[in-house]
């Protein structure tokens, strides 16, 4: 009788949860989609950016990525050397090429020596 009542009960909870879950999906979803023609009303020129820019976030973000690996470069020129945190910047970045963005280690190696033989000499 235990047994019944408690996976009764836990049949009752998951019910309820996954409905719960789904009847707010759902509102998110019509919400979402009245925004969505609200903003092409409005206007839609800005609409398709937006929707351009984050379906190039990716990109963004690795471009953003290469962006700092050039400052840590020019940074290193500014000071006229190579220093411990330079390097390990590098290495952060040169993780965050290979590991999110699917760079391949010969091309991360390569790239971070191009960018610090182009840097000041090293010591």
């Amino acid at each position: 009788m235990k047994n019944f009542f408690f996976t009764s009960i836990v049949s009752l909870h998951d019910f309820v949860v996954i409905s719960v879950k789904n009847i707010c999906l759902l509102i998110v979803q019509i919400f979402s989609f009245s925004v969505n023609k609200m903003l092409h009303l409005v206007d839609k020129d800005r609409l398709q950016h937006n929707e351009t820019v984050n379906e190039q976030y990716e990109e963004l973000c690795e471009l953003n990525v290469l962006i700092g690996i050039k400052e840590i470069r020019d940074d290193a020129m500014k000071n006229g050397r190579w220093n411990g945190d330079h390097e390990q910047q590098l290495n952060v970045l040169g993780n965050v090429l290979a590991n999110t963005f699917d760079w391949e280690i010969d091309q991360v190696e390569n790239y971070l020596i191009e960018i610090i033989e182009t840097g000041p000499g090293v010591e």
